[in-house]
C-alpha cells in the first residue's frame, strides 16, 4: 500500500471565471460527464462523440490547481511535460498546460487521463470543455498527511467531487458513499486541512474528497442543506488516480 503521489486532474483554464470549464462532468439529476452536461452516470456519456471523423487535433488544456479546493484556478506554468492520454491517443503539455491530441476513432465512454511526477495522476469523463484539473503531488501529499495518512492500495484509487446548486457551489451539502474505503472530507479555509465532518459538509468550494475507493464506478448521494431528497452521481475510479467529477443538485 502506498500514499497516492500522482493525479489525473482535468483542466481548467487560467483566469475562468463561470463557464463550462467550471464543472468537473456535472451530472445534473445525477447524469453527465466531469466537464460538460448531459444523461449517464459519469462514464463518459456527457456530450462525448463517437469520434470526429477528421484527423482535426482536440486542443485542451491540464488546468495545475493553485488551490486543491479551486481546480478552475490554474497556474501560468509548471505544468509542461504531463502525458495526457484519451482512449489510444496520447499527447505531451506544454509549460501552461495546453495540448493537442490527435482525435481517436471513438470517444463516447472515453475518459481523460493525465499522468506525471508532479502531478497526482487524474481521470476525468470526457464529456464538454476539454479542460482537465490536476493538484501538485507536494499539494496532495499534504492533504493525504493532514487526513491522518491515508493509504491507497491496490486496485484503489480516489474522487474529488464538486457540489454544485443553481450554478454555485453547495455550501453545507452532506455526502454519502457506501462504497467509499476511507471518510469522506470536506473542503474548509485550508486547501491542505480537509475536515471528516459529514455533518457541516461542504464549505464555500463544495467539495468533497474520497481518498479512498475501490476501481470502478463508485456512487456519491448528495443532499443540499436543509434539504431531504438526495441526488446521485457516480465516478468511474481507476488504480493510482483521482477522479474528478460535479455533481448538480436541483
Amino acid at each position: 500500500m502506498k500514499v497516492l503521489v500522482a493525479v489525473a486532474l482535468q483542466v481548467a483554464l487560467v483566469g475562468c471565471g463561470g463557464g463550462a470549464g467550471d464543472d468537473y462532468g456535472v451530472q445534473p439529476g445525477g447524469g453527465g460527464g466531469f466537464m460538460g452536461s448531459g444523461s449517464g452516470s459519469g462514464s463518459g456519456s456527457g456530450s462525448s462523440d463517437a469520434g470526429t471523423g477528421s484527423d482535426n487535433p482536440i486542443d485542451g488544456r491540464v488546468c495545475l490547481a493553485t488551490d486543491s479546493r479551486n481546480l478552475t484556478a490554474c497556474a501560468g506554468s509548471g505544468a509542461g511535460g504531463l502525458t495526457v492520454q484519451l482512449a489510444g491517443s496520447i499527447a505531451f503539455t506544454t509549460d501552461d498546460g495546453s495540448f493537442s491530441i490527435v482525435p481517436p476513432a471513438v470517444t463516447t465512454g472515453s475518459f481523460w487521463h493525465v499522468a506525471g511526477t508532479a502531478i497526482q495522476a487524474s481521470a476525468m469523463a470526457k464529456g464538454g470543455a476539454n479542460q482537465i484539473p490536476a493538484i501538485p503531488a507536494s499539494l496532495y501529499g499534504q492533504m493525504t498527511t493532514n487526513a491522518s495518512g491515508v493509504l491507497v492500495g491496490s486496485g484503489q484509487g480516489g474522487v474529488i467531487a464538486r457540489i454544485l446548486q443553481a450554478g454555485a457551489p453547495a455550501v453545507g451539502a452532506t455526502v454519502t458513499s457506501p462504497a467509499a474505503v476511507s471518510d469522506l472530507f470536506f473542503d474548509t479555509s485550508d486547501d491542505t486541512i480537509w475536515s471528516a465532518n459529514t455533518v457541516t459538509g461542504t464549505g464555500v468550494f463544495g467539495d468533497v474528497w474520497i481518498p479512498v475507493a475501490p476501481d470502478g464506478p463508485v456512487t456519491l448521494a448528495a443532499t443540499p442543506h436543509q434539504g431531504t431528497v438526495a441526488t446521485t452521481g457516480t465516478a468511474t475510479v481507476f488504480e493510482g488516480e483521482l477522479t474528478f467529477i460535479t455533481i448538480d443538485l436541483p
